[in-house]
């Protein structure tokens, strides 16, 4: 059963599948398809699913993502455990029982690879990815990204963001 908290934004082009818990603040942007058909999927209070991103989980592993967390756009997330404040960068990919610890960020187009664990505070990039940096900064750049998604979320909202579909032109 697909749970929102308070203050959501799902956008009306998202799909959300089975059990799926989304807690108070989540911006979830357009074609996001979160499916929670074999295992739960949480996704914590003020972050943010951008357009694309694909959220999945297997029987034997659920998907967390953690609060103030940044999932890029075309990003996919696959059974795999995000702490909070962090950033899974554009086309990044995260497979099963694949952990990434709080304050840090995956780069773009980074393959994690199954049962890779990367400590809290890294920078983890690379094709397979390994962590190539530990270094406070990247929760503090984290959290202002998903600060800034919240701002966004609410100017959606409040209706301050016109919306048109090619469909309304007609």
């Amino acid at each position: 059963m697909v749970t929102l908290g308070r203050n959501t934004m799902v956008m009306d082009t998202a799909v959300l599948i089975g059990d799926v818990q989304i807690e108070d603040g989540v911006a979830i942007f357009d074609h996001v398809v979160i499916r929670g058909d074999q295992a739960t999927i949480k996704v914590g209070k003020n972050s943010n699913i951008q357009d694309n991103a694909v959220i999945h989980a297997d029987e034997h592993f659920p998907t967390t993502i953690g609060q103030m967390v940044s999932v890029g756009h075309n990003a996919i997330v696959h059974g795999s455990n995000v702490g909070d404040e962090v950033i899974v960068g554009m086309g990044a990919i995260l497979l099963n029982g694949s952990k990434i610890g709080s304050g840090s960020v995956v780069a773009a187009g980074a393959v994690v690879t199954e049962g890779f664990e990367a400590p809290e505070n890294s920078l983890v990039a690379g094709v397979p990815a390994t962590v190539k940096r530990v270094d406070g900064k990247f929760r503090e750049y984290a959290r202002r990204n998903a600060q800034t998604y919240m701002a966004l979320r609410d100017r959606y909202i409040s209706g301050s963001i016109q919306r048109v579909r090619g469909l309304d032109l007609r």
